[in-house]
Protein backbone atom coordinates (compact mmCIF):
# COMPACT_ATOMS: atom_id res chain seq x y z
CA UNK A 1 0.00 0.00 0.00
CA UNK A 2 1.07 3.61 -0.22
CA UNK A 3 1.83 5.59 2.94
CA UNK A 4 -1.65 7.09 2.94
CA UNK A 5 -3.13 3.60 3.27
CA UNK A 6 -4.42 3.40 -0.29
CA UNK A 7 -3.63 1.36 -3.42
CA UNK A 8 -3.62 -1.94 -1.52
CA UNK A 9 -2.27 -4.63 -3.84
CA UNK A 10 -2.12 -8.37 -3.15
CA UNK A 11 1.24 -9.88 -4.14
CA UNK A 12 0.98 -13.56 -3.17
CA UNK A 13 -1.91 -15.98 -3.52
CA UNK A 14 -0.59 -19.18 -1.93
CA UNK A 15 -2.70 -19.76 1.21
CA UNK A 16 0.16 -20.22 3.68
CA UNK A 17 0.38 -18.58 7.10
CA UNK A 18 2.88 -15.89 6.11
CA UNK A 19 4.13 -13.89 9.09
CA UNK A 20 6.96 -11.51 8.08
CA UNK A 21 7.92 -10.33 4.61
CA UNK A 22 10.58 -8.07 3.09
CA UNK A 23 11.02 -6.80 -0.45
CA UNK A 24 14.45 -6.99 -2.11
CA UNK A 25 16.28 -3.70 -2.83
CA UNK A 26 15.52 -4.03 -6.56
CA UNK A 27 11.85 -4.73 -5.70
CA UNK A 28 11.84 -7.93 -7.75
CA UNK A 29 11.68 -10.52 -4.95
CA UNK A 30 10.00 -11.05 -1.60
CA UNK A 31 11.47 -13.06 1.26
CA UNK A 32 8.89 -14.28 3.76
CA UNK A 33 8.51 -16.85 6.48
CA UNK A 34 5.58 -19.23 6.56
CA UNK A 35 4.70 -20.27 10.10
CA UNK A 36 2.42 -23.21 10.78
CA UNK A 37 2.52 -22.72 14.56
CA UNK A 38 5.25 -25.31 15.14
CA UNK A 39 8.04 -24.25 12.77
CA UNK A 40 8.93 -21.44 10.40
CA UNK A 41 10.17 -21.84 6.81
CA UNK A 42 11.94 -19.26 4.66
CA UNK A 43 10.45 -18.68 1.21
CA UNK A 44 11.42 -16.45 -1.72
CA UNK A 45 8.96 -15.16 -4.32
CA UNK A 46 10.17 -13.95 -7.72
CA UNK A 47 7.63 -11.31 -8.72
CA UNK A 48 8.76 -11.22 -12.36
CA UNK A 49 8.91 -14.96 -12.93
CA UNK A 50 5.93 -15.60 -10.62
CA UNK A 51 7.74 -18.47 -8.91
CA UNK A 52 8.38 -19.38 -5.29
CA UNK A 53 10.90 -21.62 -3.55
CA UNK A 54 11.68 -22.71 -0.02
CA UNK A 55 15.35 -22.05 0.84
CA UNK A 56 15.61 -23.26 4.44
CA UNK A 57 15.57 -27.05 4.11
CA UNK A 58 18.65 -27.38 6.36
CA UNK A 59 16.83 -25.68 9.25
CA UNK A 60 14.28 -26.95 11.73
CA UNK A 61 13.00 -23.37 11.89
CA UNK A 62 14.04 -20.23 9.98
CA UNK A 63 12.90 -16.64 9.57
CA UNK A 64 10.76 -16.41 12.68
CA UNK A 65 10.66 -12.91 14.13
CA UNK A 66 11.72 -11.07 11.00
CA UNK A 67 13.66 -11.13 7.73
CA UNK A 68 15.69 -8.42 6.01
CA UNK A 69 17.84 -7.82 2.91
CA UNK A 70 21.09 -5.96 2.31
CA UNK A 71 21.92 -4.00 -0.83
CA UNK A 72 24.01 -6.83 -2.28
CA UNK A 73 21.00 -9.14 -2.32
CA UNK A 74 21.60 -11.28 0.77
CA UNK A 75 18.68 -12.26 3.00
CA UNK A 76 19.35 -12.12 6.76
CA UNK A 77 17.39 -14.29 9.19
CA UNK A 78 17.59 -16.15 12.48
CA UNK A 79 17.40 -19.92 12.27
CA UNK A 80 17.97 -23.16 14.08
CA UNK A 81 19.86 -25.74 12.05
CA UNK A 82 18.59 -29.29 12.26
CA UNK A 83 20.11 -31.09 15.23
CA UNK A 84 21.13 -27.84 16.94
CA UNK A 85 19.40 -26.30 19.92
CA UNK A 86 20.93 -22.90 19.19
CA UNK A 87 19.25 -20.25 17.07
CA UNK A 88 21.82 -18.05 15.33
CA UNK A 89 21.86 -15.37 12.63
CA UNK A 90 22.56 -16.33 9.01
CA UNK A 91 22.54 -14.78 5.57
CA UNK A 92 21.72 -16.50 2.29
CA UNK A 93 21.21 -15.66 -1.37
CA UNK A 94 17.62 -15.83 -2.70
CA UNK A 95 18.52 -18.88 -4.82
CA UNK A 96 19.54 -20.75 -1.65
CA UNK A 97 23.29 -20.43 -2.21
CA UNK A 98 25.92 -18.61 -0.16
CA UNK A 99 24.64 -19.59 3.28
CA UNK A 100 26.86 -17.90 5.88
CA UNK A 101 26.89 -18.26 9.67
CA UNK A 102 27.05 -14.73 11.15
CA UNK A 103 26.79 -15.68 14.84
CA UNK A 104 27.95 -18.90 16.45
CA UNK A 105 26.40 -19.04 19.91
CA UNK A 106 26.36 -22.49 21.56
CA UNK A 107 23.91 -23.49 24.25
CA UNK A 108 25.41 -23.96 27.72
CA UNK A 109 23.76 -25.22 30.92
CA UNK A 110 24.08 -23.68 34.41
CA UNK A 111 26.04 -22.54 36.33
CA UNK A 112 26.87 -20.17 33.44
CA UNK A 113 23.92 -20.75 31.11
CA UNK A 114 23.79 -19.51 27.52
CA UNK A 115 20.36 -19.80 25.84
CA UNK A 116 22.04 -19.22 22.44
CA UNK A 117 18.99 -17.65 20.84
CA UNK A 118 18.75 -14.71 18.41
CA UNK A 119 15.60 -13.54 16.63
CA UNK A 120 13.91 -10.51 15.05
CA UNK A 121 16.83 -9.69 12.73
CA UNK A 122 17.09 -6.26 11.12
CA UNK A 123 19.71 -4.85 8.70
CA UNK A 124 20.67 -1.18 8.63
CA UNK A 125 19.85 0.83 5.52
CA UNK A 126 23.50 0.90 4.41
CA UNK A 127 23.98 -2.81 5.14
CA UNK A 128 26.81 -2.33 7.65
CA UNK A 129 24.96 -3.17 10.89
CA UNK A 130 22.58 -5.78 12.27
CA UNK A 131 20.19 -5.62 15.20
CA UNK A 132 18.39 -8.52 16.87
CA UNK A 133 16.99 -9.57 20.17
CA UNK A 134 19.04 -12.08 22.11
CA UNK A 135 17.94 -14.17 25.06
CA UNK A 136 20.21 -13.82 28.06
CA UNK A 137 19.87 -15.97 31.16
CA UNK A 138 18.97 -13.99 34.29
CA UNK A 139 18.57 -15.49 37.75
CA UNK A 140 15.34 -14.97 39.66
CA UNK A 141 14.38 -16.80 42.86
CA UNK A 142 17.03 -19.44 42.28
CA UNK A 143 16.01 -20.18 38.69
CA UNK A 144 17.35 -18.95 35.35
CA UNK A 145 14.90 -17.18 33.05
CA UNK A 146 15.25 -16.06 29.42
CA UNK A 147 15.48 -12.29 29.11
CA UNK A 148 15.11 -10.79 25.61
CA UNK A 149 17.53 -7.88 25.10
CA UNK A 150 18.46 -5.70 22.12
CA UNK A 151 21.93 -6.28 20.65
CA UNK A 152 23.71 -4.81 17.63
CA UNK A 153 26.77 -5.92 15.64
CA UNK A 154 28.36 -5.23 12.30
CA UNK A 155 26.98 -7.17 9.34
CA UNK A 156 29.71 -9.80 9.63
CA UNK A 157 28.89 -10.52 13.26
CA UNK A 158 31.81 -8.64 14.84
CA UNK A 159 31.60 -5.97 17.56
CA UNK A 160 28.56 -7.56 19.23
CA UNK A 161 27.26 -5.24 21.93
CA UNK A 162 24.24 -4.68 24.17
CA UNK A 163 21.95 -1.70 23.44
CA UNK A 164 19.10 -2.30 25.92
CA UNK A 165 18.82 -4.84 28.74
CA UNK A 166 15.07 -5.42 28.47
CA UNK A 167 13.91 -3.33 31.41
CA UNK A 168 13.42 -4.06 35.09
CA UNK A 169 10.96 -6.95 34.86
CA UNK A 170 11.84 -10.58 34.21
CA UNK A 171 9.73 -13.70 33.84
CA UNK A 172 6.79 -14.13 31.46
CA UNK A 173 3.49 -12.37 30.95
CA UNK A 174 0.12 -14.14 31.05
CA UNK A 175 0.41 -15.15 27.39
CA UNK A 176 3.85 -16.72 27.85
CA UNK A 177 6.01 -13.94 26.41
CA UNK A 178 9.32 -13.51 28.24
CA UNK A 179 9.35 -9.96 29.59
CA UNK A 180 11.79 -7.72 27.78
CA UNK A 181 12.66 -6.29 24.36
CA UNK A 182 11.77 -7.39 20.81
CA UNK A 183 11.60 -6.16 17.20
CA UNK A 184 14.69 -3.92 16.84
CA UNK A 185 15.12 -1.64 13.82
CA UNK A 186 18.14 0.58 13.15
CA UNK A 187 17.63 4.23 12.21
CA UNK A 188 18.72 5.37 8.72
CA UNK A 189 21.75 7.16 10.19
CA UNK A 190 22.80 4.10 12.27
CA UNK A 191 22.64 6.13 15.51
CA UNK A 192 19.48 4.73 17.13
CA UNK A 193 17.49 1.53 17.50
CA UNK A 194 13.70 1.47 17.89
CA UNK A 195 12.25 -1.66 19.51
CA UNK A 196 9.22 -2.97 21.40
CA UNK A 197 9.08 -3.85 25.10
CA UNK A 198 6.44 -5.96 26.86
CA UNK A 199 4.18 -3.89 29.13
CA UNK A 200 2.49 -5.97 31.86
CA UNK A 201 0.22 -3.15 33.03
CA UNK A 202 -2.16 -3.45 30.05
CA UNK A 203 -3.98 -6.20 28.14
CA UNK A 204 -5.46 -6.33 24.64
CA UNK A 205 -7.86 -8.92 23.20
CA UNK A 206 -7.55 -11.40 26.06
CA UNK A 207 -8.78 -14.35 23.98
CA UNK A 208 -6.21 -13.80 21.23
CA UNK A 209 -3.33 -11.47 22.14
CA UNK A 210 -3.60 -10.83 25.90
CA UNK A 211 -0.63 -8.50 26.23
CA UNK A 212 0.69 -5.01 25.55
CA UNK A 213 3.95 -3.66 24.11
CA UNK A 214 5.36 -0.14 23.86
CA UNK A 215 7.88 1.17 21.32
CA UNK A 216 11.14 2.53 22.74
CA UNK A 217 14.18 4.24 21.18
CA UNK A 218 17.78 3.91 22.39
CA UNK A 219 21.08 5.32 21.07
CA UNK A 220 23.37 2.66 19.63
CA UNK A 221 26.39 4.08 21.49
CA UNK A 222 24.70 3.93 24.90
CA UNK A 223 25.16 7.67 25.45
CA UNK A 224 21.70 8.05 27.03
CA UNK A 225 18.94 5.78 28.38
CA UNK A 226 16.19 4.41 26.16
CA UNK A 227 13.03 6.54 25.95
CA UNK A 228 9.46 5.45 25.32
CA UNK A 229 7.98 6.43 21.93
CA UNK A 230 4.34 5.29 21.90
CA UNK A 231 1.48 5.85 24.33
CA UNK A 232 1.21 2.86 26.72
CA UNK A 233 -1.88 0.69 26.44
CA UNK A 234 -2.01 -1.07 23.06
CA UNK A 235 0.38 -3.58 21.51
CA UNK A 236 2.86 -1.56 19.43
CA UNK A 237 5.28 -3.89 17.61
CA UNK A 238 7.41 -4.63 14.51
CA UNK A 239 8.74 -1.14 13.70
CA UNK A 240 10.41 -0.34 10.36
CA UNK A 241 12.23 2.99 9.94
CA UNK A 242 12.60 4.91 6.68
CA UNK A 243 13.46 8.61 6.45
CA UNK A 244 11.69 10.45 9.26
CA UNK A 245 8.85 7.95 9.68
CA UNK A 246 8.51 4.71 11.62
CA UNK A 247 5.95 2.15 10.42
CA UNK A 248 4.59 -0.31 12.98
CA UNK A 249 1.65 -2.57 13.87
CA UNK A 250 -0.88 -1.56 16.53
CA UNK A 251 -3.25 -3.91 18.34
CA UNK A 252 -5.57 -1.59 20.27
CA UNK A 253 -8.57 -3.14 21.99
CA UNK A 254 -9.77 0.11 23.55
CA UNK A 255 -10.19 1.65 20.11
CA UNK A 256 -10.98 -1.57 18.18
CA UNK A 257 -8.03 -1.24 15.81
CA UNK A 258 -5.50 -3.72 14.46
CA UNK A 259 -3.50 -2.35 11.58
CA UNK A 260 -0.53 -0.36 10.32
CA UNK A 261 0.48 3.00 11.79
CA UNK A 262 3.19 5.58 11.10
CA UNK A 263 4.79 7.89 13.66
CA UNK A 264 7.75 10.29 13.79
CA UNK A 265 10.83 9.34 15.88
CA UNK A 266 9.93 12.07 18.38
CA UNK A 267 6.48 10.53 18.93
CA UNK A 268 4.57 13.14 16.91
CA UNK A 269 2.19 12.84 13.95
CA UNK A 270 0.86 9.36 14.65
CA UNK A 271 -1.27 8.23 11.70
CA UNK A 272 -3.31 5.08 11.22
CA UNK A 273 -3.13 3.91 7.62
CA UNK A 274 -6.30 1.85 7.49
CA UNK A 275 -9.93 2.89 7.87
CA UNK A 276 -13.29 1.15 7.76
CA UNK A 277 -12.06 -2.20 9.05
CA UNK A 278 -14.98 -4.62 9.44
CA UNK A 279 -13.22 -6.98 11.85
CA UNK A 280 -10.35 -6.80 14.28
CA UNK A 281 -8.09 -8.96 12.09
CA UNK A 282 -8.80 -7.24 8.76
CA UNK A 283 -5.92 -4.76 8.92
CA UNK A 284 -2.33 -5.11 7.80
CA UNK A 285 0.29 -6.38 10.23
CA UNK A 286 4.08 -6.76 10.37
CA UNK A 287 4.60 -4.18 7.59
CA UNK A 288 7.86 -2.98 6.05
CA UNK A 289 8.62 0.00 3.85
CA UNK A 290 9.09 -0.75 0.16
CA UNK A 291 12.72 0.01 -0.76
CA UNK A 292 13.23 3.20 -2.76
CA UNK A 293 15.61 1.37 -5.13
CA UNK A 294 19.36 1.04 -5.43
Amino acid sequence: MNEEGGNVTQLTFNPKMYEHAALSPDRKMIAANANDGTRSELWVFDLEQKTERQISSDFSTAGNGGIDWDRSGFIYFAGQKKGSGAQNIYKIKPDGSGLYNITNLVQKPPPNPEPAYFSDVSVSEDGTMLAAFRYKAVEKNGAFLAKPQIWVMNSGGKNLRLVDDGGDESGTDSSGFPLGDYDPEISPDNKFVVFSRVNTKHKNFRNAVNTAHDLWIAPVDGSSPARILTQPGPVSIIPDWQGDKILYTEYNEAENYIGLVTIRPDGSKKKRLEKGLKGLWDGGRHGKWIPTGQ
